[in-house]
């Protein structure tokens, strides 16, 4: 072998390696963009589960409330 030969094979390897070594990063950076996506989505559901509990409590406070009223309103009709 010449030595243009042996150091086409060298810088052929050295390519081969960086090629492998660029796409396990980007592998490892779409990996992580999935993750971080995914927590970012948990975190939101959350809010929004803890958002309809809060809606929940307060759609009650309300109808009881109107349901008084009406009791009420209907009492004073009667008389």
């Amino acid at each position: 072998m010449s030595a243009a030969d042996d150091a086409n094979q060298r810088l052929d390897a050295a390519l081969t390696r960086l090629e492998t070594a660029v796409q396990a990063r980007l592998a490892a950076q779409e990996s992580s963009g999935a993750d971080a996506e995914r927590t970012r989505l948990e975190a939101e559901m959350t809010a929004v589960r803890d958002e309809y509990a809060s809606l929940k409590e307060t759609s009650a406070a309300v109808s009881q409330r109107l349901d008084a009223a009406i009791g009420k309103i209907k009492g004073m009709l009667a008389e």
